[in-house]
């Protein structure tokens, strides 16, 4: 394995070819012809031509490759599939410097070592990383034209992020279900893109979705299970989870800290949420719309300032310790809770129907009274309520005192304030 300057002493701005570059520095020792699988790739020479630009002519295979700050020209990948890693530790990086690269090809890191591509006028056109058995380290942000693809490998960091500007691509994410992944993904999407399954519960970090511009929308075309995931930081734009079957660790936000659009569509599918909230300081026109789905949620929910259409879903209040919920109002269709936890309810909201199984639903504040108002039905079993009036055009099982106040005596009223609020007394 040899280090080699791009010099283009051959000229021809061939990158393919081997006599172009020189062994030392300076340029004037000649590398000689061959293969050059093998070699390290520098461009941080010192002379007249090391400022040349470089353009691969075929498939190239480096072992590791550096285009470096200094350096004056532009490396043209000319679409082709560009590999790096053929002799043991390798690297890929791309200076923190404007036009460095020009890039329609693929480029595949297929041994372990570090990567850096910060610069947004650098973007590979497609990325590939994370091989089996190997671990690549973002050492600063990797920005990326519009393919991602990770193999049962790692990839790791938490402190950068692999960046997408998505023109046309749909299936923009491959990621294998073995991966084990540590860093944030950005989404910027230039038009409407679909993708498909995303399977991997070695991802932990977390999706940002800021589409650009804000009313373009990403549908999914496959299953969704990121359990471990840190969420989705932004929704700028609009998700459709499009009937899919949904899991998602941590946070699901709607809108940024700019005044745009953030919807979220539920579809018919099976959706599993820790919880759901607004964007801290957006100011934007925020939507859910929950449709059909079966919405499991296991930690709090807040609906303040999102507009809530509520479909037919049913969420289920899976949670197994002290929980919230912020209703601000609005309306969901049937509530129901098996998860033997507390759920505190901060304000005031409407049900369709509420048919709680398990747990304890309690005033978020002790002594003050929290209404749920249901326009058809409460009704369920072994559940306890604490400071809590569920108005209902239908019958709600309850003991008062005691005393049973319905045909089941599956739910209790605690210390209620004042019994006739009920329409009990």
């Amino acid at each position: 394995m040899a280090t080699l300057y791009w010099h283009n002493l051959n000229t021809g701005n061939n990158a393919n070819d081997r006599t172009n570059y020189s062994t030392d520095q300076a340029g004037t020792i000649a590398a000689g012809g061959g293969a050059m699988a093998a070699d390290d790739i520098r461009t941080d020479g010192s002379g007249g031509t090391k400022d040349d630009n470089m353009t691969a002519s075929a498939a190239l295979a480096y072992g590791s490759f550096d285009l470096d700050a200094g350096y004056g020209g532009v490396f043209d990948d000319n679409g082709q599939v560009i590999t790096i890693g053929l002799a043991g530790v390798a690297h890929l990086l791309i200076a923190n410097t404007v036009s460095l690269l020009t890039s329609t090809g693929v480029w595949k890191q297929t041994e372990t070592g570090n990567i850096s591509n910060p610069a947004v006028t650098n973007r590979f056109y497609q990325l590939e990383m994370g091989f089996s058995g190997k671990t690549n380290t973002l050492t600063g942000d990797v920005r990326i034209k519009e393919k991602l693809t990770v193999g049962s490998g790692i990839v790791t960091n938490t402190i950068h992020n692999v960046d997408f500007l998505i023109l046309t691509q749909n299936d923009f994410l491959v990621i294998d279900s073995g991966a084990t992944i540590t860093m944030d993904i950005r989404i910027y999407a230039a038009n409407d893109v679909t993708q498909s399954a995303f399977e991997c519960a070695g991802f932990t970090g977390s999706l940002k979705w800021l589409q650009t511009p804000a009313t373009s929308k990403l549908s999914l075309t496959g299953t969704w299970n990121i359990p471990n995931s840190g969420g989705i930081e932004f929704i700028r734009g609009e998700i459709d989870f499009n009937d899919q079957n949904v899991t998602i660790g941590g946070t699901v936000q709607l809108g940024d800290a700019d005044a745009v659009v953030g919807t979220l569509r539920c579809g018919d599918g099976i959706v599993n949420l820790v919880n759901i909230k607004k964007h801290t300081g957006s100011s934007g026109v925020l939507n859910l719309y929950f449709e059909g789905s079966t919405f499991n949620l296991s930690e709090d929910m807040n609906f303040t300032d999102i507009i809530v259409t509520p479909g037919t879903a049913t969420i289920d209040l899976i949670n197994t310790a002290t929980k919230t919920i912020t209703g601000d109002g609005q309306t969901v269709y049937n509530l129901v809770k098996s998860g033997v936890g507390i759920t505190e309810i901060a304000d005031n909201f409407n049900v369709n129907s509420l048919a709680p199984t398990a747990g304890t639903i309690r005033s978020d504040v002790a002594d003050t009274l929290r209404v749920i108002t249901c326009a058809v039905n409460a009704l369920g079993s072994n559940t306890t309520f604490k400071d809590i009036s569920v108005g209902s055009i239908g019958k709600v099982d309850a003991k008062i005192g005691g005393v049973n106040q319905g045909n089941n005596p599956g739910i209790i009223f605690e210390d209620l304030l004042m019994p006739s609020l009920l329409g009990f007394v």
